[in-house]
């Protein structure tokens, strides 16, 4: 199957994202949303304002997944990127998650992050094994990365992946 596109979001494409925001969280088992989100609270939750960024994955001109990524928290936080994934279900398990795992990489090295955390959005085997695939370097070990004294008290619950060769 061919590539998505991955482009930044535009307006017009808030209500296909809407729709994957709701079918995904309705499930229940990937993020933990509260039901009966409006249109602005879901935007609220979905869009990035600067320096994140929000990206939709097209194929045929569908949107089938919305990414979004930027700095994980101000401070000791601000080296690390964040970014989320929601893939609609009717594309789950279709490979399209594949260009938008990529661009993500790309664009957070790019931007000098240290390492990248993602939220889970499907099965963490498919998303290490997306990661894995993807990036040019190996799972990153959170203690690496933080910039506080007590880093063995940091348990991981995300998946993350070196923005550097090693």
């Amino acid at each position: 199957m061919s590539a998505a596109e991955v482009r930044p979001l535009s307006e017009g494409d808030w209500p296909a994202v809407l729709a994957i925001f709701r079918d995904v969280g309705a499930a229940g088992d990937t993020y933990a949303y509260p039901d009966g989100l409006t249109s602005d609270g879901a935007r609220a939750l979905w869009v990035e304002s600067p320096p994140g960024h929000a990206v939709v994955a097209l194929r045929d001109g569908l949107v089938l997944e919305k990414a979004k990524y930027g700095p994980n928290r101000p401070g000791r936080g601000a080296h690390i990127a964040t970014a989320s994934f929601m893939v609609s279900p009717e594309a789950q398990g279709s490979g399209v998650g594949r260009s938008p795992c990529d661009y993500v990489i790309a664009q957070t090295r790019d931007a000098g992050f240290a390492v990248t955390q993602t939220q889970r959005c499907q099965p963490i085997r498919t998303l290490v094994r997306c990661i894995a695939v993807s990036a040019s370097s190996p799972l990153a070990r959170y203690r690496e990365h933080f910039s506080t004294p007590n880093v063995d008290s940091l348990a991981p619950t995300s998946c993350s992946w070196s923005s550097e060769a090693r």
